[in-house]
């Protein structure tokens, strides 16, 4: 059998369309090669969230749609019509979400970790002004620019060199790392971005731990990138969404 042949005949599983033999077949299938099982799996979670919260989404703007059709033209009549577009789009988006599945299972099998983290990586913007260090002076307006033309070599040098006469300054050493990581200087990046998370007191630190759980995930460390973006998606900060999709997506390729 193959891979198309198999994809469809998942796909025939959880549509319900096979009959008892196919699915005797699926699941010995199944229970010989775990990958099978776990694309099953999967497929059903991700079948299901998708389709609820498309719907959801749909629905929710397709009632406040109805509200203000009601306000406008003070008629039932709207409401009566609102049913039907909505029964409608239900369809719509349920077949819309089986592509979506399909498009994603693929996409996420298939992906390389590197892969995975160009897709999750934004540059993060530069806040520091020259009133962010103690002596501030054209060192810092040299690593300011650099770091903005995206010439990371350079602007990690500079911040390396700023850094060394204001240690303890957690906005310098955030971009230190940050252009670390750029230039593909994994210790140097995980190091800095560590203490950076751990000051809890910094408005760098949640970003800080974002990066790190990438710049770990990136240098091959796999475990230890897991264990950052659960506790981002523990804590609840801004990064927390973004943490739970590429967990997601780490568990389809390791």
């Amino acid at each position: 059998m193959t891979e198309l042949e198999l994809a469809q005949l998942i796909e025939s599983y959880l549509e319900g369309r096979l009959d008892e033999k196919e699915i005797a077949l699926l699941k010995e299938k199944a229970k010989a090669d775990p990958g099978i099982a776990a694309e099953i799996s999967l497929r059903k979670e991700l079948e299901i969230a998708i389709a609820e919260e498309d719907v959801l989404k749909l629905e929710s703007k397709l009632i406040e749609e109805r509200k203000k059709g009601w306000a406008n033209n003070n008629s039932s009549q709207q409401g009566a019509k609102a049913v039907p577009i909505l029964l409608k789009y239900r369809a719509l988006a349920a077949g819309l979400a089986v592509i979506i599945v399909c498009a994603l299972v693929f996409f996420l099998k298939n992906q390389d970790p590197k892969d995975l983290y160009e897709a999750y990586y934004q540059p993060y913007p530069m806040y520091l002004t020259t009133r962010s260090v103690i002596s501030p002076d054209e060192k810092l307006n040299q690593a300011i620019q650099a770091y903005e033309q995206e010439n990371y070599e350079a602007a990690w040098s500079s911040f390396l060199n700023i850094l060394v006469d204001d240690p303890d300054n957690m906005g310098i050493m955030f971009y230190t790392a940050m252009s670390a990581l750029h230039i593909d200087r994994y210790p140097d990046a995980v190091a800095g971005l560590k203490k950076v998370a751990n000051q809890g007191n910094s408005i760098y630190s949640n970003p800080a731990e974002w990066y790190l759980g990438l710049a770990l995930f990136k240098s091959g460390d796999v475990r230890n990138a897991r264990k950052v973006f659960e506790n981002i998606v523990e804590s609840k900060t801004d990064f927390s969404e973004d943490a739970k999709s590429i967990l997601k997506s780490i568990s389809t390729t390791k």
